[in-house]
């Protein structure tokens, strides 16, 4: 065993699963299994909580085609609304037309299409098999949706233009459902990721994109009523999207849903598996493994108190797996560059405002997606220059009055920035509390207000 080795391999560890070269790192846990055996179709979680891990490792280990949205022409499917549904479900067709072309192509992809459907579908497309998500939503337009793969005629390009392209999706759905019918195949899962990536931040659109989630969600549901057992589609979605959904069948969709949530111990062990892998060695337990790859226990925390290492970083995350990953790849990159062979206490204080800055930019961009003005609300706390605050304080700052609007913004900015972890309540037993650790909790107007410590760590406020 060579540590310095395992400080290298940590230091080219990937913090998006997306990136990862290998599977190996991903470390099962029992809610895959109510994914994999359809119980469960929509995975809702934050940024780092695993969901692109979880469609990896599905994609990896099943029949399975993962459909990637980072950087999708969302403005496409706006095009095909069926205005005869009700808003939250006029973008129900367009979806799963979208779910079966993706299970058509690993179909043909496979050999498991009859032969003369996968030679229209070759014919109408062209290479089929290379088909991107993009380009099958761009030709519907020009061949009638895929109508014509099971027998009806394609129409002329003038007569391409006129057709109704609602009535276009429906027919296909209703034709390709019948054909997905009759063919015998094993299932396959249609993972559909990363759909927040890029267009979700266009407040323009914002209105729009929640009926087309709205819409993506029940499309879900239907495909596996009419084809259960044969097509399974699983969502991923970040849940500060999903907070932003209006519909009156939200309550239905809880019985669907799985939140990944993390214990400790759960961490400990994502780390264990890691740093063995890391080192090439099978460490016998955590503290084992954490004492190979970092040298001090305790670390001095605080004026009056020290903390274990590994509880120090714990401090400056919101208890996700990504980010301790991310610390300890930051504090393996300054050690192998200094030539050490492992993390000494000194790195711990130095690299903790790397980390922190990338901790805030995700703040940012999350509160960007809400209201637009994340640097507004960061500098606020800034300019307060105090780990604990108080509302009326933090209102003022933000440059809002007691006036109903201004204070009901006020509030909406206090609610949402203890939903991501920036604010906490620090109470009369000086104990602070995220709602990381009273998952479901809410802010509490009354009680003093704490930033979080990466936060504060990259404001220069500790």
């Amino acid at each position: 065993m060579e540590p310095s080795l395992g400080i290298r391999n940590v230091s080219d560890w990937k913090v998006e699963a997306k990136n990862e070269t290998s599977i190996d790192y991903f470390v099962r846990f029992p809610l895959v299994d109510r994914l994999v055996d359809g119980s469960r179709c929509f995975v809702v979680g934050r940024r780092g909580t695993g969901k692109t891990a979880i469609a990896s490792y599905i994609d990896s280990k099943y029949r399975s085609s993962i459909v990637n949205f980072d950087s999708f022409p969302f403005q496409t499917l706006f095009k095909f609304k069926d205005e005869d549904l009700s808003s939250n479900s006029e973008y129900i067709s367009v979806w799963k037309n979208l779910i079966y072309h993706q299970t058509l192509k690993y179909l043909f992809q496979k050999k498991e299409l009859p032969s003369d459907v996968a030679a229209n579908l070759d014919s109408v497309f062209g290479d089929y098999s290379k088909l991107s998500t993009f380009d099958s939503v761009d030709k519907w337009k020009k061949f009638s949706f895929g109508v014509n793969i099971l027998g009806v005629d394609v129409k002329s390009s003038a007569e391409r233009e006129s057709t109704d392209k609602v009535i276009d999706i429906r027919r296909a759905n209703e034709n390709i459902e019948r054909l997905l019918s009759d063919t015998a195949f094993s299932p396959v899962f249609i993972l559909i990721d990363e759909i927040d990536e890029d267009f979700s931040s266009k407040l323009q659109y914002r209105e729009a994109f929640n009926r087309l989630m709205a819409g993506l969600l029940k499309a879900v549901q239907e495909v596996k009523t009419k084809l259960r057992n044969k097509i399974i589609p699983i969502v991923f979605l970040r849940e500060d999207i999903y907070w932003e959904l209006k519909d009156t069948s939200k309550s239905k969709w809880i019985d669907f849903i799985i939140k990944p949530e993390w214990k400790i111990e759960t961490i400990k062990q994502i780390v264990t598996h890691r740093l063995s892998l890391a080192y090439e060695y099978e460490f016998k337990d955590f503290q084992e493994a954490w004492k190979t790859f970092c040298a001090p226990e305790n670390i001095v925390f605080g004026s009056k108190r020290t903390l274990h290492s590994f509880s120090y970083v714990g401090q400056f995350t919101q208890g996700r797996p990504r980010e301790y990953i991310q610390f300890m790849k930051i504090l393996a990159e300054a050690a192998y560059q200094s030539g050490a062979s492992q993390i000494v206490g000194d790195d711990f204080k130095r690299e903790i405002f790397k980390f922190s800055q990338q901790m805030t930019t995700e703040y940012e961009s999350e509160i960007e997606f809400k209201f637009a003005h994340a640097e507004r609300v960061l500098t606020a706390i800034r300019e307060m220059r105090r780990m604990d605050i108080r509302y009326g304080d933090f209102r003022r700052e933000l440059g809002l009055q007691k006036a109903a609007r201004d204070e009901k913004e006020a509030i909406d900015i206090c609610h949402f920035l203890y939903k991501i972890g920036v604010f906490g309540h620090k109470y009369h037993s000086e104990k602070t509390v995220f709602i990381s650790d009273r998952l479901g909790s809410e802010f509490d107007m009354k009680a003093p207000i704490f930033v979080h410590r990466s936060v504060h760590s990259y404001l220069g406020l500790a």
